[in-house]
Order: C-alpha cells, then structure tokens, then sequence
C-alpha cells in the first residue's frame, strides 16, 4: 500500500490486478454497459493514480475509496451521455 502510494509502478499495478473485477462489477452493475463498464475501469485507475496521495487508511479502507471513485465516475459518464432537454413548444414545433 504505501509503495503504491509514493509512486511505485508495480505496486500500483499489483493494486490494479487485485481491485479491477470489482471496480469493473460495479461500473457495469451501475452502467449496464461493458464498454461503459470498461471505460470506467480505465477512468477510476487513471485517478487513482493521480490521487494516490489523498487516500488515508486511517479514514476507511481502500475498497470503499475506490468504491466511491467508481460510483462518482459513472456518474459523470452517465451526465456526459444525457441529451440536453428541448421543450416543443420552445422550439415552435
């Protein structure tokens, strides 16, 4: 954990090797989609990466952080994918 956490690549993907079914179970439980699913999957890990440095042990333990990353990322994909509304009537039809 604290390899990971000051950079070290193999810890990192041993974290990614450990924790990827279940980050992708629950983007494709949330999502539906594989390819969403996927894309998620790269997304969380890609942040998790990046926000190594946030994660405190002491706070909660990994499995829920990337648990709340996950579910945030759906969540930001899914309002990417959302057509803006268009009332009828404003458009005078």
């Amino acid at each position: 954990m604290e390899k990971w956490q000051t950079g070290d690549m193999e810890a990192f993907e041993a974290l990614f090797r450990q924790y990827e079914k279940l980050v992708f179970r629950t983007a494709y439980l949330i999502t539906g989609s594989k390819e969403a699913a996927e894309d998620t999957l790269q997304e969380v890990f890609a942040s998790v990466w990046t926000s190594r440095h946030t994660y405190d042990p002491n706070k909660g333990k990994l499995t829920t952080w990337l648990h709340r990353i996950t579910v945030n990322q759906c969540s930001r994909g899914k309002a990417r994918k959302v057509p803006a509304a268009v009332s009828l009537e404003e458009k005078g039809g």
